[in-house]
């Protein structure tokens, strides 16, 4: 039997992007993510808004987010997962310009997230998203064919439901108290990774 993980990024494996962007940049106002907005639409417009208005360019985005680190235990999580023979797929909403050498260090190659386009001056002028419905698009078109497939799905926050419902296994990662109250009765909620682990290791053996 195949086994998948489709993984969100931002408060799975990695911190709060913009949460520490808002922090380094001294702008409380980017520091609002989908856990508070749950139109990630609006919420990306926003942001763009507000670095567009105090001259923060896309290049300072990138050296903020190259002294970031993933999450403790992130690395050794993945590595499990890898263990018990995973595919695993990140699937994420954050950026790819902004996002990409985290992702490297996770040694993940398969990798779904949006893009950011700029203006010639260096400025964030819109999004690419690459899902239209929600992240569960991902999993449809890599388990379609899959008759003999086991599938989980972690994430955190409103973004990540469609997902979670896709999958055979759905994982609400210490989730606010806002996500959980709208979270389907079918997610599994877990606070840290070994919950997860040791879910699967006593389901797969």
């Amino acid at each position: 039997m195949e086994r998948f993980a489709f993984l969100d990024l931002e408060g799975v494996l990695y911190p709060e992007i913009w949460e520490i962007y808002a922090h380094k940049l001294g702008l409380p106002e980017l520091g609002k993510t989908t856990r508070e907005e749950p139109d990630f639409k609006k919420l990306v417009s926003e942001r763009i808004k507000i670095l567009k208005k105090n001259n923060v360019q896309l290049q300072h985005l990138s050296t903020l987010s190259k002294q970031i680190k993933l999450l403790d235990g992130a690395l050794d999580f993945v590595k499990s997962l890898q263990k018990m023979h995973f595919d695993i797929y990140i699937v994420t909403d954050a950026f790819l310009e902004i996002i990409g050498d985290s992702v490297k260090n996770l040694e993940v190659c398969n990798i779904y997230p949006n893009h950011f386009t700029c203006d010639e001056s260096g400025y964030i002028t819109d999004a690419i998203y690459m899902r239209e419905k929600g992240k569960y698009e991902v999993l449809e078109q890599i388990l379609k064919e899959k008759r003999n497939a086991y599938s989980i799905a972690i994430g955190d926050t409103f973004n990540d439901f469609t997902m979670l419902d896709y999958a055979d296994d759905g994982f609400l990662f210490n989730p606010s108290q806002q996500a959980l109250l709208m979270a389907s009765p079918n997610f599994r909620v877990v606070r840290n990774y070994d919950q997860i682990t040791e879910y699967l290791k006593g389901k797969l053996e």
